[in-house]
């Protein structure tokens, strides 16, 4: 029973889309806690470091980021829905 559930997990979860770190992505993430930094947002923070990397994924991509943490309201360049 344990090798099944963990090939149905495994199966599952390679059937969500994901966003690979490209080049775009990268260079978002360095863009963006640039400017977190030159304006003070909160995203800056160490602590928010994958909170950036979720954002940079977005924003890289042209996609809006659906989300209700306050950590990324007024983000630079970040579209919320």
């Amino acid at each position: 029973m344990g090798d099944r559930r963990v090939s149905d997990a495994r199966d599952r979860l390679d059937s969500i889309p994901t966003i690979l770190a490209d080049r775009d992505v990268i260079e978002e993430y360095a863009a963006l806690t640039a400017a977190c930094r030159l304006n003070g947002h909160a995203l800056q923070d160490k602590i928010h470091t994958a909170d950036r990397r979720v954002a940079a994924c977005a924003i890289a991509k042209g996609l809006p980021l659906f989300s209700r943490d306050g950590i990324y309201a007024d983000a630079p360049r970040l579209r919320l829905v």
